[in-house]
């Protein structure tokens, strides 16, 4: 059984990701200069949606069922 961190992680990315790209389609759409299709608060927005989506994804735990008493769980600890 996986965390829901992993999932909510994947979602922020996903958010993110999507408000740039959302952006970028209303820039077009509107025929504003590129310059003018970010603004800072939606730049700080997306990044720290994916940078906290980047985090969550790193710490998940995996827990493991034992029989019926006893769970498993354990951190991933890599780079």
């Amino acid at each position: 059984m996986r965390s829901g961190f992993l999932m909510i992680g994947t979602g922020m990315m996903y958010a993110g990701g999507g408000f740039l790209v959302l952006s970028a389609v209303d820039g077009l759409y509107r025929g504003d200069q590129f310059k003018d299709w970010y603004t800072s608060a939606g730049l700080i927005t997306a990044g720290v949606l994916v940078v906290g989506g980047y985090f969550l994804r790193k710490a998940f735990f995996i827990k493991y069922r034992i029989g019926r008493k006893y769970t498993l769980q354990y951190l991933v600890l890599k780079k």
